[in-house]
Order: C-alpha cells, then structure tokens, then sequence
C-alpha cells in the first residue's frame, strides 16, 4: 500500500514539474505582430499580390489632352497567382515540422514574443495538404481574378480597342506552352468577351511563339550566367555573408526560440510561405507573417531584388539584349497602321524583367550590390513593384502618333519622353538597335544548341 501511494505522489510531482511553466498565467507580447503587407505592401518580390501593388491613377493619365484616342495597344502580362514549384511545396510542408519545434521551444518558458492570438494560429496552423505535386505552378482562384480585374480595367480604359466581339483580325493573344499561362489567356478573354470565349480561340503556343516570349531558355550564355550567381563571388552570396543579413537570420533564430542560427534555407521557407499565403488570400496576414520584422522583410526582399538584378537586370550587359524580340515586336506593333490593333502576350516573370531591362526602364543611378542595401531603400529596380502576379506592360499608341506606356496600370515616365508622353518617332529611334536580334540578343558564338537544351530544363527562377 505504501509503495502504491509512493508511486502516484511520485506521478504527480512529475506531472506538476512538467506543467509548472504552463499553470502559472503565461505573459504573451501586449501587441500582436505588425501586418508586414499593410506597413510594407510591396515586399514580396515576385511571390506578390497584384491587389498590395495596384494604385488608383487617374483616369487622365490613360488619355491625352487634345483627344487623340488610343488607336493600338501591345500587352505582356504575365499570368496571375499560381501554387509553388513541385521542390518547394516539398520544403513548406516541412514547416509542421519547425512549428512543432518553436511551440516545444517555449513549453516550458513563461514569456512568449507573440500576442496570444498569433502563438495560438501558430500551434493551429497546417499545411494544406490539397496543394499536391500535380498542382504545382497551377493558377489559383485569386490568379484568375486578378487577370479578370485587369481585363475589365484596360476594356473600361481603352473601350474603342476592347469592346465589340472577338475578331481574329483585330486581336492577337498568344501564351506559352505554360498552363498557368494558358489559364491567364482564358481569364482574360473570358472577361473581355464573354464566358468561355476562349473555345473559339485559337492561342496555341508554337515553336515561334515560344522563340518570341522565352528568347532566354534557348541561349546558353544566358543560362550559364545564372549559374555563376551560385558563386562565391557572386552579388548575392555575397550579401548572404555579410553582417545585416546575418543579424537578421540570428534574430529570428533566436525570435522563435532556438539557441543556434536556423538555417538560411529555412528562414527563406518561412518568407516563402509568408508571401504565397498572403498572394493567396490578400485579406487574412499569414501567420508566417507574423515571424518576421519589418526591417527583416527588407533585408529577405533585397536578397530577392538581388538575385533579379543580375538575373534578368542591369547586373549583366547581356541582359539587356536577350528579350529583343519582344522589343522589336512592341515597336513594330506600335508603328503598324494595319489589324490587329491589340496584341496581348501571356508569359513569365522572367520576361517581363528582361523586357523592362531591355527598355531602359526602372534603372538605378548605382548598381545594386551586397554593400549598398542601406544607400537603396527606395530603389527603382524593385522586383515586387516590377514584376507581382499578374503583373502588367501595356504600350499605347495614340491617333495623333503619341505613345505611352504603363506598368501595372501605372505612367511609366521615361527621360526621353515628356511628362510620360513619347513620340511614335522618339520611341522607334531609342529602340532601333533591336531591329536586328542577331546582334542583340544572345551571343551568337555560345548559343549551343545542345547546351541550351540541357540548360532550359534547369529550374526556370521567377517564372
């Protein structure tokens, strides 16, 4: 008997050790973290939102003073939000793990760094076991309605050049072979003409289509330049070793209770998750979110900025050759007099930075490097800014021959041009040199042909 009572006071001192930190009343932060996306709306690079980017301009700003109407239009957009990379969805549901992790971190510790809602949306959160491998790089919900909202904003803009039915004479759409591409064409279409427009017609990508919208995945210099950013040597290994990265790692590490440095690719799955959460559904904060800073998101957006600038930037003089042919393409739709009078073009990420790049467009005073992160924090190449879902390029050519261009539904202002308004004449001599891409685009002497296929089917960034 005496044994038996031992046993059980033994018990309950055990159980009463082991609870101790979680009877007495836990001491949760007062505050509940910031709403990074609504202090810093555009800080997602290419993992944003259309909606935390677009910005009402007036409706003067898409029409001209002496009423010259829009006569011909030239899109790239590129397709709306999609689901994660196959590799990727494999290392965000490895987060169950780390949440696990950060919960038995502080289960024995008084104070939590979070308000008591995020740490219990922490412990309650799951990966969303729906999103499988099949569905990987697949348009979303909030893709296809981003694309409608653009479609039935450019028609209610330019309504002599969208409004009236599809006529193969005076619309060119195509896509690339993409599905996530395609799907944007349909949304598109749909809105612009009706539902299910897009079954009569024909935008089925051809080697020639995608010769003109993914110039890059065929050109081996291209390719082999993305493989020096894996370098020691490069930019962006380069910022990852400095001292403000670093603290910003060590900080979170030590924000979500480990004693040694998570690791970088880690942190990264927490930002990663942060941003499609929030591209996903633009109304709830992630509570990945609510891990970071603001200040931390800055420096995990740089490294991002980064790696674009000398992927598809001004990092790289070959950059601003390799998307000649969709210059060339704009320039010849600009001066053309003849049908069609809009052409819209559904791709990548990856394309639209290379245009832009080719363009002229968004470029700094100073290069962007791993030293410069604090001298740049309102600087023009910004990814997120640049390059969201959805993210949009139009060109409009006006009746009395002016020409405007528009990001993301925004003037875009060029030094050559006045007050954002160019002259068909001005625009045809600041991209003349790309009338020949031979000489422009890839060099010529390191296109290998078998390189280059081995090389396209390397995993394709910001796509």
């Amino acid at each position: 008997m005496v044994a038996f009572v031992s046993s059980i006071l033994v018990s309950l001192l055990l159980i009463s050790t082991v609870d101790f930190a979680q009877c007495k009343s836990r001491q949760y932060a007062m505050q509940c973290a910031i709403d990074i996306y609504g202090a810093l709306p555009s800080s997602a690079s290419t993992v944003q939102s259309y909606k935390a980017i677009l910005r009402n301009s007036s409706a003067t700003t898409f029409s001209l003073s002496n009423d010259a109407e829009a006569d011909h239009i030239w899109m790239f957009v590129r397709h709306g939000t999609r689901r994660p990379k196959a590799e990727k969805i494999a290392e965000l549901k490895e987060l169950e793990e780390l949440r696990d992790e950060i919960v038995q971190n502080f289960a024995n510790k008084r104070h939590i760094p979070f308000c008591e809602r995020d740490w219990e949306r922490l412990k309650q959160w799951k990966w969303d076991h729906g999103i499988t491998d099949d569905q990987a790089q697949m348009l979303t919900t909030q893709g296809q309605d981003e694309i409608r909202s653009i479609a039935q904003s450019y028609k209610r803009k330019f309504p002599q050049l969208f409004d009236g039915p599809y006529d193969r004479s005076k619309f060119n759409f195509q896509h690339t072979e993409a599905e996530r591409t395609r799907d944007s064409f349909h949304a598109f279409v749909d809105e612009i003409f009706g539902e299910n427009a897009h079954t009569q017609i024909n935008a089925e990508p051809t080697e020639a289509t995608q010769a003109l919208l993914k110039p890059y995945k065929t050109c081996a210099a291209f390719i082999s330049q993305q493989e020096n950013l894996k370098e020691p040597d490069s930019e962006l290994k380069k910022f990852q070793d400095s001292k403000v990265f670093k603290k910003a790692i060590k900080d979170i590490s030590k924000r979500l209770g480990f004693d040694e440095k998570l690791k970088k690719k880690g942190i990264m799955n927490i930002f990663d998750m942060c941003r499609y959460e929030q591209a996903w559904n633009t109304t709830t904060q992630s509570i990945w979110c609510a891990m970071l800073t603001p200040d931390e998101v800055k420096v995990l957006e740089y490294a991002k900025d980064l790696s674009g600038y000398y992927e598809f930037g001004y990092g790289s003089e070959m950059n601003r050759g390799i998307q000649c042919s969709t210059v060339r393409d704009m320039v010849s739709h600009l001066e053309s007099n003849a049908d069609p009078r809009v052409t819209v073009y559904f791709g990548h990420s990856s394309a639209l930075l290379l245009h832009l790049t080719a363009m002229g467009a968004f470029e700094d005073g100073q290069k962007l490097t791993a030293k410069n992160f604090q001298k740049l924090p309102e600087r023009k190449w910004s990814t997120s800014k640049m390059s969201p879902f959805a993210g949009n390029l139009a060109a409009v050519r006006y009746t009395n021959n002016k020409v405007k261009f528009f990001l993301n539904e925004e003037l875009i202002e060029f030094k050559w041009c006045e007050n954002g308004v160019c002259d068909l004449e001005q625009v045809k001599n600041q991209y003349k040199h790309f009338n020949n891409c031979e000489k422009t685009s890839c060099p010529k002497e390191d296109a290998d042909p078998i390189e280059s296929f081995f090389g396209s089917i390397i995993r394709p960034l910001f796509e």
